[in-house]
C-alpha cells in the first residue's frame, strides 16, 4: 500500500513561481521560450529570493524540506547538498581535522583523500585486514575521528558497523560515505546503514533513488547539526541549483511513498529471474547491486560488451573483469526483463583464466602523504614498478585509490592497473606521474 505525501515544500514554491515571466533576476537565461526549449525545466533554475529561501541560512521551505528528509533517512538533523557527496565528504574530514588524525580505510573513495590534502589531514590508513572493530581500537589512540565507506561500491557492508561501534566506544567521531545506500532503510531485506550507529553519514540520493546529479544529504546526530551547518557555509557554493535542491524533496516524497514497494518489486523479480542466468552474481548485502566476476567464465570484454550493446543496455561498469549492474526503484519492468534476457544468453563457457585480485598488503613509502616538496616527472605506467606515486593513482569507477601519493609502485600493483588501465585515474597508461629521482 502506497503511503500519503507529507509534502514537498520545495516544490511547491517552484511550481508556484514558475508562471512568472517579468524574472528580472539571476540567473541570465530568464527562463525565455528559446532557453527553455533546449533545456526543459529551466524554469525552476532560481536564485535565491525573498520567498525561495538561502540553502546557507535556511529558514523557510528549504528548512521544510530538510526537516521532512531528517524524518524519512533517520536522521536527527539534515543538510541538503547540491555538491554532491564530494562535498558531504569534505565536511566530514574537516570537522575530523580539527580533532585530530583520521582512520581511513583504503579502500575509501578518492575524495576522502582528497578532503585530507585540503584539511592538511595525514590519514592514517588502514589495510583491508585492519578494518575490523579490533582494527579500530587497536589504531584508536593514534587519531580522533574514523570514516568508513557502507556500503561500498558493490553493495558490500563489511565490517563497517562494528567498526563505526568501536570508534564510538573509543570516543571517537563516527563518520560513514555511505554514498552508495541512500535506498538503505525503505526496505527489512536491506541493510540498516549507518543511522542510529554513526555521529555523521552521507548519502547519495542522485546515486539509488530518482533525483538529479549531485543531490546529496548529510545526516547525523543533533550535537553536530551546528557544526556541519559551519563547515557547509565554507564549501558549499552560494549559489546551489535549485531544481537539484527540487529533486531532493521528490526523491524524499517518492521514498517514502513508493520506495517501500518499488524495492519489494526489484527482489522478487530478481529472486524470479537469477536462476536462469548462467553468469552467478557475487553475494552481497544489496540486492540492488547485481556484480559479475567475468574471469572464471572465459569471456571477452569485446563480445560482453557488444552482447549488452544489441540489448540496449548500458552497464555501471564493463571491464575484461567485471560488470556491474545498479538497479533502482526506477528501473521499469521492460527494461529488466531486457537485462534479464541478456544474461540468459551467455554460456557455454571456456574456463581459461583466474582472477587477478586486488593488490593485498601494504605498500612501501617513500614520502609523508601531505609532502610536496619534491620535483616530479611523467612515466609509462608499464615502467612504474620501483617510483613513487606523486598522487594517488586508482581505478575510476569506483574511485579508489590502488596508491597514495608518496607510496611505491610494486610489480602486483602495476599489473593490476594495467589490466584495468581505462579505468584509470591519475593518470594516462602514457603517462603516470612519479617523485623525480635525482
Amino acid at each position: 500500500m502506497k503511503e500519503r505525501s507529507r509534502g514537498t515544500p520545495l516544490i511547491d514554491m517552484l511550481k508556484g513561481y514558475q508562471p512568472c515571466r517579468g524574472r528580472f533576476h539571476m540567473p541570465g537565461h530568464k527562463a525565455s521560450p528559446d532557453f527553455c526549449r533546449t533545456f526543459p525545466g529551466a524554469a525552476w533554475d532560481i536564485t535565491e529570493l525573498p520567498f525561495s529561501d538561502d540553502l546557507l541560512d535556511e529558514k523557510g521551505c528549504i528548512a521544510e524540506a530538510e526537516e521532512l528528509a531528517a524524518s524519512a533517512f533517520c536522521g536527527e538533523f539534515c543538510l541538503f547538498l547540491t555538491g554532491g557527496t564530494t562535498l558531504a565528504v569534505q565536511i566530514m574530514v574537516g570537522m575530523a581535522a580539527r580533532r585530530g588524525p583520521l582512520l581511513l580505510p583504503r579502500a575509501s573513495h578518492r575524495s576522502a583523500f582528497a578532503a585530507c590534502e585540503l584539511f592538511g589531514a595525514e590519514p592514517v590508513v588502514l589495510e583491508a585486514e585492519e578494518c575490523t572493530a579490533e582494527g579500530v581500537q587497536k589504531k584508536a589512540g593514534k587519531a580522533a575521528a574514523l570514516l568508513v565507506t557502507a556500503p561500498d561500491y558493490e553493495g558490500r557492508m563489511g565490517e563497517a558497523p562494528a567498526m563505526l561501534r568501536a570508534a564510538r566506544a573509543c570516543g571517537l567521531l563516527a563518520l560513514c560515505d555511505q554514498a552508495h545506500g541512500a535506498h538503505l532503510g525503505f526496505c527489512d531485506r536491506l541493510p540498516a546503514g549507518a543511522a542510529g550507529i554513526a555521529d555523521l553519514w552521507a548519502v547519495s540520493a542522485h546515486k539509488t533513488l530518482p533525483a538529479l546529479n549531485q543531490a546529496s544529504l548529510l545526516l547525523g546526530r543533533a550535537a553536530w547539526a551546528e557544526e556541519a551547518r559551519e563547515f557547509r557555509k565554507l564549501l558549499h557554493t552560494t549559489s546551489p541549483s535549485y531544481p537539484i535542491l527540487a529533486s531532493l524533496d521528490y526523491a524524499r516524497d517518492f521514498m517514502e511513498r513508493e520506495g517501500g514497494i518499488r524495492l519489494a518489486a526489484l527482489l522478487r523479480w530478481r529472486e524470479r529471474e537469477q536462476p536462469f542466468w548462467p553468469l552467478r552474481p557475487e553475494q552481497n548485502e544489496d540486492f540492488t547491486k547485481l556484480r559479475f566476476d567475468l574471469t572464471p567464465y572465459g569471456l571477452e570484454e569485446a563480445e560482453v560488451r557488444r552482447c549488452f550493446s544489441q540489448a540496449g543496455l548500458t552497464p555501471e561498469i564493463l571491464s575484461g573483469e567485471e560488470v556491474l549492474f545498479l538497479l533502482s526503484v526506477c528501473d521499469g519492468e521492460e527494461d529488466l526483463n531486457r537485462l534479464s534476457a541478456a544474461l540468459r544468453g551467455f554460456g557455454p563457457f571456456r574456463k581459461v583464466r583466474e582472477a587477478l585480485p586486488p593488490p593485498s598488503g601494504r605498500p612501501e613509502k617513500a614520502f609523508a602523504f601531505l609532502d610536496r616538496d619534491f620535483g616530479r616527472e611523467f612515466v609509462p605506467l608499464a615502467d612504474c614498478e620501483g617510483r613513487a606515486a606523486a598522487c594517488n593513482v586508482g581505478l575510476y569507477p569506483p574511485g579508489r585509490p590502488v596508491l597514495l601519493r608518496g607510496e611505491r609502485f610494486d610489480r602486483p600493483r602495476v599489473e593490476y592497473l594495467l589490466r584495468n588501465a581505462g579505468r584509470l585515474f591519475g593518470g594516462t597508461p602514457e603517462a603516470v606521474p612519479v617523485r623525480r629521482e635525482d
